[in-house]
């Protein structure tokens, strides 16, 4: 839920309100891999490649055989 209402608010380029919920996801799911991921991309989507690194590497920490983390962890 708070994945999907953040990725239509970074479409609709409303990012600092798509980042809020972004954190919510991450709190609400406790810190799993698909939260941090949804995280990273963000900050790849408004290039803060330092940040969506970070995040990235987070979520294959959790789940290091994810290939769409892997991939957007390699970009």
């Amino acid at each position: 839920y708070y994945a999907g209402v953040g990725y239509f608010l970074l479409d609709e380029k409303q990012t600092d309100a798509s980042k809020t919920w972004f954190i919510k996801g991450i709190e609400a799911a406790g810190g799993s891999a698909g939260s941090y991921y949804n995280m990273g991309y963000y900050f790849k989507n408004i290039k803060e490649l330092d940040s969506a690194l970070f995040f990235f590497k987070k979520a294959l920490q959790l789940n290091p055989y994810n290939i769409y983390i892997a991939s957007d962890y390699a970009s």
